[in-house]
C-alpha cells in the first residue's frame, strides 16, 4: 500500500471499529465470556497500543533512526506481517502488560471513542510528513514482531483493529 491508501485504510478500519463499538448497548460493551476482553476492554487496548505508535510518528526523523535505526531489508507486504503476527499469537504472544486494560465501564465509552479517533486523525497527519521511502527505511519497535518499518507497523495498526473487532464479535457471540 501506498502512503495514500494507508491512511485510507488505516482511518476506514478504526472508523468501522468505532461504529461498531459505538452501537453496543450497555450490557453489549461491558459483556466479557470468562477471561475475555469485553467490548470496552478491546477499545482500550487499541487506544492504547497506538498512542505510543502516534508519538514515534510525531518525532523528528532524526531521531526516529537514531533511536530505532533503519531496516536492513525491504518492507514486508501486508500478507506477510499479518501471517507473521497471527504466528506470533498462535505461539503464546500476549500483550505487554502496559497494553492490558482493567476493566472498563459504560461511561467511559464515549471518551475511549473520541480518544482513538483523534489518535488515528493524528497518525494520518504525521503519516503524511513521511516519504514512501522513509516508511520503508525507519524502524519501530513492536512487542511480538520486533524491529518493524513505519510501514509495517502501520500494516500491523491496520490489521489489529480488525483482530479485535471480530476477538469482540466472538466473545458476544457467549451472550
Amino acid at each position: 500500500m501506498n502512503k495514500t491508501e494507508l491512511r485510507d485504510t488505516l482511518k476506514n478500519s478504526h472508523r468501522t471499529f468505532i461504529e461498531y463499538i459505538r452501537g453496543m448497548t450497555i450490557d453489549e460493551f461491558e459483556f466479557s465470556h470468562q477471561t475475555k476482553w469485553s467490548a470496552g476492554q478491546q477499545l482500550k487496548h487499541i487506544v492504547l497500543c497506538i498512542y505510543p505508535v502516534v508519538q514515534v510518528f510525531g518525532m523528528p526523523n532524526t531521531l526516529i533512526k537514531n533511536k530505532f535505526g533503519l531496516t536492513e531489508t525491504n518492507s514486508l507486504s501486508y500478507e506477510k506481517i499479518l501471517t507473521d503476527y497471527l504466528e506470533q499469537l498462535n505461539i503464546g504472544g500476549k500483550a505487554p502488560s502496559p497494553y492490558v486494560p482493567g476493566v472498563i465501564s459504560e461511561n467511559e465509552k464515549e471518551e475511549l471513542l473520541n480518544t482513538l479517533s483523534k489518535l488515528i486523525d493524528q497518525l494520518n497527519v504525521e503519516i503524511e510528513r513521511f516519504t514512501e521511502k522513509e516508511l520503508d527505511t525507519l524502524c519501530i519497535p513492536h512487542p511480538l514482531l520486533k524491529k518493524i518499518s513505519l510501514r509495517e507497523m502501520l500494516y500491523n495498526v491496520i490489521y489489529h483493529v480488525k483482530h479485535h473487532q471480530n476477538q469482540t464479535k466472538n466473545n458476544l457471540n457467549y451472550k
